[in-house]
């Protein structure tokens, strides 16, 4: 009998993620496990990114949940803010800067220092390896 997998986000008291951890598949899942280990349990799926399953299922709660991730009640998981100034993607729930990256064919980096300074924030990488 093969029996499905999924998987289950433990919450801390501020909605964020502790743990991921791998489950059975079973009918109620949230409530069974959140019973198991006395913590808020919330479902994720690893096919879930930017509010899309990658094989053409159902999204599970925009993002699948990693370790440090916010959880913000009926909407979903996202990760933890990557510098003061991005902004969260209502639609992705992702954080992107808050202005875009150069298209130049160039890899970029965020310098959250110069932004401030500058208003832009994107330095081009010039300290690539081969």
């Amino acid at each position: 009998m093969v029996v499905d997998m999924g998987h289950i986000a433990i919450l801390d008291k501020n909605n964020v993620v502790e743990s991921v951890v791998k489950t059975s598949d079973i009918l109620d899942m949230e409530a069974h496990y959140s019973a198991l280990f006395g913590k808020k349990c919330i479902q994720t799926s690893y096919n879930t990114v930017a509010g899309i399953h990658l094989s053409g299922g159902t999204p599970i709660n925009k993002n699948y949940a990693g370790n440090g991730y916010h959880y913000v009640d009926g909407v979903g998981f996202h990760p933890p803010r990557p510098y003061p100034s991005w902004l969260l993607d209502d639609s992705s729930y992702l954080w992107h800067a808050p202005v875009p990256a150069p298209n130049n064919g160039n890899r970029h980096y965020w310098d959250e220092n110069l932004f401030n300074e500058t208003n832009y924030g994107w330095m081009e990488n010039t300290h690539d390896s081969v």
